[in-house]
């Protein structure tokens, strides 16, 4: 496991790209790729334990500047759930809760696309603390590396992460750590990008487009 000192150490401050727009080449993106880890599945009542993220630019990762926090869910973490990310009450116990985390976690959003497995469910907990915090919530784009992979290869089958990594020949290391997650969709969204330049998807815009054509999955999401 990766000790206290580590996890909790602050990295120098993420690099600033500049403003994004549908325009924005995805080839030069500016990309926070994140992930969390909760108490359980359930966004209305469920707490963040852990954050992390890696930036990008286009394909680019830039491996330097992460975020890997514990977070006070403030409320105990179910043994189910420890089973799977391995984050217990005690690893959390000196940590900050929520609010003290997203003063970084918002600066290293700002100007960026959120880019994540699933997004939606690491957006929908985000959201969900900030207003439980009282904090001003902005929804930021992003773009989901399951629905791009399901929309590119319709009849591979499964878009679970792990499957996913494989068809793209990702290895997949800390699968249950928000850090570990964050790096190994990091390296499917690079490999993502020359295939939707195949099909001619080459800015924000047509690649937020291209996504919604996985019309089931959109549904299980919002489900």
């Amino acid at each position: 496991g990766v000790s206290r000192s580590l996890r909790n150490r602050r990295q120098p401050p993420l690099p600033a790209y500049g403003p994004v727009s549908a325009a924005t080449p995805i080839i030069s993106l500016p990309v926070l790729v994140f992930d969390c880890e909760t108490t359980g599945l359930d966004v209305a009542c469920d707490r963040i334990v852990s954050v992390g993220g890696v930036r990008m630019q286009g394909p680019h990762i830039v491996r330097d500047n992460t975020i890997d926090r514990l977070v006070d869910p403030q409320r105990p973490i179910p043994a189910r759930s420890t089973a799977i990310h391995g984050i217990t009450d005690a690893m959390v116990a000196d940590a900050d809760p929520f609010p003290a985390h997203w003063p970084e976690l918002e600066a290293a959003m700002r100007d960026t696309v959120l880019v994540g497995h699933n997004i939606a469910f690491d957006i929908a907990h985000l959201r969900r603390a900030a207003h439980r915090a009282g904090i001003a919530w902005r929804p930021p784009p992003a773009l989901d590396t399951m629905l791009l992979a399901a929309v590119l290869e319709p009849r591979a089958g499964s878009v679970e992460f792990e499957a996913v990594a494989a068809r793209f020949g990702v290895s997949v290391r800390g699968r249950h750590t928000a850090l570990g997650v964050s790096l190994v969709a990091a390296e499917i969204f690079a490999r993502l990008i020359p295939r939707l330049a195949e099909r001619k998807v080459t800015n924000l815009g047509e690649a937020t487009a291209f996504r919604w054509r996985a019309k089931a999955f959109v549904r299980r999401q919002r489900a």
